[in-house]
């Protein structure tokens, strides 16, 4: 029996050698897989002349479309055609949507004529020229009975020579009349010509264009559709430059300035890249509960790899932001 206990103790102490042999190993070879591989870094690759401390940090930093519009038609009627699709990228300018208009072009036409008669009666001075030369004959007569009656008095009675006289005045009376009546006439014309422009400007807002360039976000009528005026039928969103919205600390706020210029290290699911930005606007009054400015920074991207909305972090550089 005391044999079987020494055997039993040998074995015991022979497991516990092997043991902590094996612990040892494995440290080892945890230590040197350590030394051979780089300590990872929770940090985005900065430039060696970029360090941390040159950063302001901006606190809930997010994307933002500086324009979304809400596009209505302005006039009623009938949904005609639509040219873009959602995601389309448009120019200031181009046609996104057309309301039918076919009442307006009718005005037009008729607009137009009646511009085109106006413009006629305004130079025609052939009142005028009749006026005149009633006028003339008039004063030729009233000169005849009043010579006539100098070489022969009586020639004449007085009550004819009155008559002479009437007609002559009265004839000049029809020059000032004619005269008068061509400037109306021209008046006329004028006003002929802005109802056209207001009857072609009728016919071209059923044409919708697109106000700013952007992306068109949405569209809510569809050929056929009725649309009235007030409601929306197209979304357009501005795309090529963002703002970003955030919170800086009160003292940091003081090393920023309106409108200069700076460099933001956005990232987002995808990797880190840097994008140009721009202080626009820095509040005036800071957050009472936790002493936080709020801050606007307008983001060049022309490139589109920014899209509103997605998550991202930025720093602005103190150096650049300093004025």
């Amino acid at each position: 029996m005391f044999h079987g206990y020494h055997l039993c103790r040998h074995h015991l102490w022979s497991l516990l050698i092997i043991s902590i042999a094996g612990i040892h190993a494995g440290l080892s070879d945890a230590r040197a897989q350590s030394d051979k591989s780089p300590a990872a870094s929770s940090l985005p690759n900065l430039a060696p002349n970029d360090p941390v401390s040159d950063f302001i940090s901006i606190r809930s930093p997010i994307l933002k479309p500086p324009i979304t519009i809400s596009i209505a038609s302005g006039v009623p009627g009938v949904v005609e055609s639509v040219f873009v699709k959602e995601g389309d990228v448009v120019n200031a300018g181009d046609p996104l949507l057309k309301i039918r208009d076919d009442e307006a072009r009718m005005a037009l036409q008729q607009a137009m004529l009646a511009a085109e008669i106006a413009q006629l009666k305004s130079g025609r001075d052939v009142e005028i020229r009749l006026a005149e030369k009633s006028a003339e004959v008039a004063e030729q007569e009233l000169n005849r009975a009043l010579k006539a009656n100098s070489l022969a008095p009586d020639t004449y009675p007085p009550n004819e020579i009155d008559r002479y006289r009437l007609v002559f005045e009265r004839s000049k009376l029809e020059i000032e009349r004619a005269t008068l009546d061509q400037e109306s006439s021209k008046l006329a014309a004028q006003l002929a010509q802005a109802e056209k422009a207001q009857a072609l400007l009728r016919v071209e807002r059923h044409t919708i264009l697109a106000p700013v360039r952007g992306i068109i976000a949405s569209i809510d009528r569809q050929t056929g559709e009725w649309n009235d005026a007030n409601s929306k039928c197209l979304e357009l969103v501005a795309v090529d430059q963002l703002r970003l919205e955030g919170f800086v600390d009160a003292d940091e706020a003081l090393l920023l300035t309106i409108g200069q210029a700076g460099q933001l290290r956005l990232t987002h699911p995808r990797g880190f890249f840097d994008a140009e930005g721009k202080i626009s606007f820095i509040s005036p009054q800071a957050n009472p509960v936790n002493g936080l400015i709020r801050i606007f920074m307008d983001v060049d991207n022309r490139e589109r790899k920014l899209r509103p909305g997605l998550p991202v972090t930025a720093k602005a550089l103190r150096n650049a932001a300093k004025p």
